[in-house]
Order: C-alpha cells, then structure tokens, then sequence
C-alpha cells in the first residue's frame, strides 16, 4: 500500500456519481468542496458561520461553501453521528498521523467507543459507494491493520463516513 501522500482519494460529481471523479490534491472545486468538507468535520460543526470560514479558507463561492456544509452536516446527523457523541466516544482524534510499516499514513477520524473499547478507523469520503472501489477498501484494510498493531489485543474496526451520512463497515479482513 502506498504511503498517504501517493495514495489519492477521490471526490466524485455533485450528483453523487463517480463519472467525473478527481484526484482531491489538485485544486478542482470538486477537490476544494471535499477539503472544506473535511475542515467542517474536524471542527465538528457544521453551521452557517463555520461553512462560510471553511469556504474562504478554501477559495470557495458561497454556493460552493453552501455545498461543503450540507455535506458534512448529513455526515455529522446520519448513520456516524455518535463518533462525535462525547457521552459514546472515550478518546477521540482528528487527521492522526502514524507510521506503518516504515510509511506514514494520516486517518481522518480515529475514536474509541466508551461502551465496548472497540477502536474505529473512520474515513470521509464526499463520493458515494466508496466501498465498491478496491483501492479505497485496500487503503482502509491498511489503515486498519496500522491501528491493530498500536493496540493488538483491542478490536479495530473500520468504515467511510459519506456524504449521504451513510456508516459503511468494512468486514472484519475485508481490503
């Protein structure tokens, strides 16, 4: 697996398809609504006034900024709400950086559940079916396999987080 900056993750068309998708390092609209995107859900909060700063942070129209929010705002009230629930989540990190098997690698969401100690590998992802695309269940498997070897003895599991606010698990040795 390649390291996180030879990896490129994808944003898909506004329709939700993956027709036109892009790579998300380049400086696309499609690429800079999917950073916005991923600001918002850092922060946690996707309101008016955060989805304005996140818009001019990322040279994005009001329209665009508009966009950025909704989609994070469907992430953060669907199927993943809890993995910002204080009362579910015990430890919770944003864009962890790890080395795994001598590369680095960076998670967009890493929690751990109160409940059942079990670990979570979360990814965001603005495109739809993320699971039907090989190299991103392959990246995820290799994810996840970095955090067992942190926490051996722990469960780890892992799964996207879209835009449509859908939670889609990978099973366990899936990748």
């Amino acid at each position: 697996m390649a390291p996180v900056s030879q990896v490129p993750d994808v944003s898909a068309a506004q329709d939700g398809t993956d027709e036109f998708a892009v790579p998300r390092d380049d400086d696309s609209p499609l690429a800079r609504i999917g950073k916005a995107m991923h600001r918002l859900l850092e922060w946690g909060d996707a309101s008016e006034p955060n989805a304005a700063a996140a818009a001019r942070e990322f040279g994005l129209d009001p329209h665009q900024g508009v966009q950025a929010g909704l989609q994070a705002q469907r992430i953060l009230s669907g199927q993943g709400a809890w993995v910002w629930d204080d009362a579910v989540v015990g430890w919770q990190g944003n864009e962890v950086e790890l080395m795994y098997q001598g590369e680095p690698y960076r998670l967009d969401r890493l929690v751990r559940r109160k409940d059942t100690g079990d670990w979570w590998v979360l990814d965001f992802k603005s495109s739809g079916s993320p699971q039907q695309k090989p190299e991103l269940m392959a990246q995820m498997q290799t994810y996840r396999s970095a955090v067992q070897q942190i926490y051996p003895g722990d469960t780890v599991r892992a799964a996207f987080l879209t835009a449509a606010g859908e939670l889609i698990e990978l099973p366990q040795g899936a990748g």
